[in-house]
């Protein structure tokens, strides 16, 4: 589909069948790519595909012009994936409610939010604060070996126990333990070095 075609955005507007499966066949690899950054399991990367394309028919008023399309889709799918992780991390921790990031635009003051990486410590600021923060997290992980990215990725966000861990890689869990310790020295030190 071209990038800029007036005729292109009137037909998915109107609702026309042929434009919209054009479209969908277009930005099924954009989605698909955006979900798998996010997300390991293909059944769940499918339906986040699926369910920002979908969503992309309610938000077609909101675009500007068939240029801005490709960063609408990825930014839909960028959303509904961290909710579809939040989800299943709330699931894991069955005492916390699930903070969709559809449900934070209706009535939450998005102006505070608490930032709840499990790497960062609780904090409250704007989503500006929080974005940097979480920014700085990245690049401090973006040093590390990934071997051992992997390992406080399984510890903390995937919730996984260091025996689980260990049963895996067949690594002893007691030093486990030790190595997560010593990672999260490391990552609080270059962490608090790179932060104002």
């Amino acid at each position: 589909m071209p990038t800029e075609s007036p005729a292109s955005l009137a037909a998915l507007r109107r609702g026309d069948p042929a434009a919209w499966r054009t479209v969908y066949h277009a930005q099924w690899p954009r989605a698909w790519s955006a979900a798998a950054k996010y997300l390991r399991d293909p059944r769940d990367r499918e339906d986040v595909a699926s369910h920002a394309l979908q969503q992309l028919s309610t938000q077609i008023a909101n675009l500007k012009s068939m240029a801005h399309l490709d960063a609408m889709v990825i930014v839909l799918t960028q959303r509904r994936a961290i909710s579809l992780l939040r989800e299943l991390t709330a699931q894991k921790r069955a005492d916390v409610a699930p903070a969709s990031l559809d449900a934070l635009e209706g009535g939450i003051d998005t102006n505070r939010l608490e930032d709840t990486h499990p790497l960062l410590p609780p904090d409250h600021g704007t989503p500006a604060e929080a974005a940097t923060r979480r920014l700085d997290l990245q690049h401090c992980l973006a040093d590390l070996p990934a071997a051992d990215r992997d390992l406080l990725h399984a510890y903390f966000v995937d919730d996984r126990s260091s025996a689980e861990i260990a049963a895996a890689t067949g690594a002893n869990p007691n030093t486990l333990r030790s190595r997560v310790l010593r990672l999260l020295g490391h990552l609080r030190d270059r962490f608090e070095s790179t932060s104002p």
